[in-house]
């Protein structure tokens, strides 16, 4: 077996030398974090120093200058005092609201709310859950309308309710029954006519 193959005494992966020891991308990545840094100073060197001895007028609100001039006059800062009394008249103010004043100024409202808690395509669907709704203390009604391919689909509304907070509990109540309701804002129809 003189003339046998040596086999490779070492097995397994063996691993590429690169030639440089830091990648590219390093160098590059610090090479603009240098600039950036350098520009910033350089940034901040322009900016005027603060004087010192120069106080700041927007700290004390109560103290504000206006410069008042004239074509022939030297220009002079004059100081005007502010004075804030309502800190102190508010809390002691009561305003006092006539109630039956307001109702008459406020009129009839020209709009109600209406909430669509569901729609179905089934009419025995419809029905369960309005009989569900009804359950729950609300006033439920059952619209059906034809969508544009000629279907039937049947909504589930709620209301109508002339006040926004009324209107705002029933939407609660169909949310904790784990519904998204709608709510639409419609004129009122007059009926005298």
């Amino acid at each position: 077996m003189a003339g046998a193959k040596k086999k490779n005494s070492r097995r397994g992966a063996q691993r590429k030398k690169s030639n440089s020891s830091i990648p590219k991308a390093r160098i590059v990545g610090g090479l603009i974090a240098c600039v950036g840094l350098l520009a910033g100073v350089v940034w901040l060197s322009k900016l005027p120093s603060p004087v010192q001895g120069e106080s700041d007028t927007s700290t004390t609100p109560e103290t504000v200058e206006v410069e008042q001039s004239t074509p022939d006059e030297v220009n002079e800062p004059t100081v005007v005092e502010i004075e804030y009394d309502f800190y102190d008249s508010l809390p002691t103010d009561e305003v006092v609201v006539d109630v039956e004043v307001a109702r008459q100024n406020a009129g009839p409202q020209d709009f109600e709310y209406h909430l669509q808690a569901a729609s179905f395509r089934s009419e025995t669907d419809a029905e369960r859950a309005r009989a569900e709704l009804l359950l729950k203390g609300l006033s439920v009604s059952i619209r059906t309308v034809q969508d544009s391919q000629g279907r039937d689909w049947h909504r589930i509304m709620v209301g109508p309710y002339s006040r926004y907070g009324t209107m705002d509990e029933a939407r609660r109540t169909l949310i904790e029954n784990g519904m998204t309701p709608l709510v639409f804002k419609r004129e009122v129809e007059d009926v005298s006519e």
